[in-house]
């Protein structure tokens, strides 16, 4: 794993630099890798951990650093999603940029592997951007599962203030929790990670704030829920029970069952 790891490829997407890993484990179950996507304020490095997990079951993994600068916000004119909001009686998404924004690297980075189908674990800000992604081309994930981890935009109608409340009130509740070890050498493991926010934030703080403001208005409805589910795209959610800046009560009231297809708190 280690080896594969720091053997990150530098690849030149939508106009943008992408770092990405793709490990490959010896004895693999599946050629269907997963794909892991971090969230705002994070990397892969983040993920690290878990994506070993993930190589030790014999699963490939891909995962990429979304680019602070750079990248095309795509065309979202889909036909079949098109024709479905217009059955519906309802309007064609206005999705925000920054979800289209990393959504695009997402395909983009599908295609530079060539991968024909993915699993996905996305968290938080890479929720919306993994469905948009796969609204806009289901092929690519079509028969596989969509593991939406603490994801944004299914709590319903949110804003910059109450977003940033949840926030706050999150890191008072993880402070509390953080002498806990629950893996080995996690103290150490964090140590080493903590530097990885800041640098996020300091790489482009334009891009931070548009991102911030368009997770608050982050939206996966039922309708969204719905066409990956008749698409055949399963999607879980995962969330935590006393999750703050994604509240579990709004989860609930918001999204229906018969749309998806897990729901673990």
């Amino acid at each position: 794993f280690e080896a594969q790891y720091s053997r990150k490829q530098s690849l030149l997407i939508n106009g943008a630099k992408v770092e990405s890993v793709y490990i490959k484990p010896e004895n693999s179950k599946t050629e269907v890798p997963v794909l892991v996507l971090h969230g705002w304020g994070a990397t892969m490095e983040s993920f690290k951990p878990g994506m070993e997990v993930l190589v030790k079951k014999r699963r490939p993994v891909v995962s990429l650093n979304f680019p602070r600068k750079g990248g095309t916000v795509p065309d979202t004119h889909n036909r079949e999603v098109v024709e479905y909001y217009s059955k519906i009686g309802e309007s064609y998404p206005n999705w925000p940029n920054e979800f289209l924004r990393q959504s695009n690297t997402i395909v983009g980075l599908l295609e530079k592997d060539n991968i024909e189908k993915t699993d996905v674990i996305a968290h938080s800000m890479a929720g919306p951007s993994v469905v948009v992604a796969a609204m806009l081309h289901p092929e690519k994930f079509l028969g596989r599962t969509i593991v939406l981890d603490n994801s944004a935009g299914l709590i319903g109608k949110d804003s910059i203030f109450r977003l940033s409340k949840g926030a706050r009130a999150n890191t008072s509740r993880t402070e509390t929790t953080r002498n806990i070890p629950v893996i080995e050498n996690e103290t150490e493991y964090l140590e080493s990670t903590k530097h990885i926010t800041p640098d996020y934030m300091a790489a482009n703080h334009l891009r931070m704030a548009k991102e911030i403001f368009d997770i608050s208005r982050a939206k996966i409805d039922a309708h969204m829920l719905r066409y990956l589910k008749d698409k055949g795209i399963k999607v879980i959610i995962v969330g935590g029970v006393d999750d703050t800046m994604f509240p579990m009560e709004s989860m609930q009231r918001n999204v229906k069952g018969d749309s998806v297809a897990g729901f673990v708190s």
